[in-house]
């Protein structure tokens, strides 16, 4: 399986500010983010970028591409934004 991820111990991160937070009360409050790799046939991947409702579970945004260019998590919170409200104080979390 494809890495998605080269992450860099000595890299800055964000802090996560969902730590200790109390569970979502209302809907696009709370983006949580991920990238995953699904297979196809002959042995090749997609890359699945995805944004998910942490209240509603639903799937906000989303984008799929045969590599992963630096632009696919940004394409699917960009999709994400156009088919939501951008409401004040939203948190919007990958890990």
């Amino acid at each position: 399986m494809p890495l998605t991820t080269d992450s860099d111990p000595g890299a800055w991160a964000a802090p996560n500010r969902l730590l200790g937070q109390p569970a979502s009360t209302a809907p696009n409050r709370v983006w949580v983010g991920n990238i995953n790799c699904l297979p196809r046939q002959g042995g090749r991947w997609v890359y699945l970028a995805v944004w998910l409702d942490h209240y509603s579970r639903k799937i906000v945004g989303w984008d799929v591409r045969d590599a992963t260019p630096a632009n696919l998590v940004s394409e699917a919170l960009r999709r994400a934004l156009v088919m939501r409200r951008r409401p004040a104080g939203r948190v919007v979390f990958s890990g």
